[in-house]
């Protein structure tokens, strides 16, 4: 039997990460989130459930973007808190398809 895998979240989620992935000068962006897993017979599912958005100072926008590590370890102590995993995006503003 072939596994699947995919990712799903609320349109909450999503609305929250489009608003701050999606910037207005262009340039990519990050933002760790929280997940929880989805079995079924045949597929597994990442359940997107929380954006933890980055502080002021948590990370460099500079054309690409870096972040720092007081950011994820403020985001792996939150899925830990909660029980979740931790999975990271970045935006690709200017790129095309996968």
């Amino acid at each position: 039997m072939i596994s699947r895998f995919s990712v799903a979240m609320t349109s909450e989620v999503a609305q929250h990460l489009t608003g701050h992935l999606r910037r207005a000068d262009g340039q990519e962006d990050c933002a760790f989130v929280l997940w929880r897993p989805s079995t079924g017979a045949s597929r597994t599912t990442a359940l997107l459930v929380e954006v933890v958005l980055p502080r002021k100072g948590e990370r460099i926008v500079h054309g690409t973007v870096d972040f720092t590590s007081a950011y994820f370890l403020r985001a792996a102590a939150l899925a830990a808190e909660h029980g979740c995993g931790l999975g990271f995006i970045h935006a690709h503003p200017k790129g095309r398809g996968w």
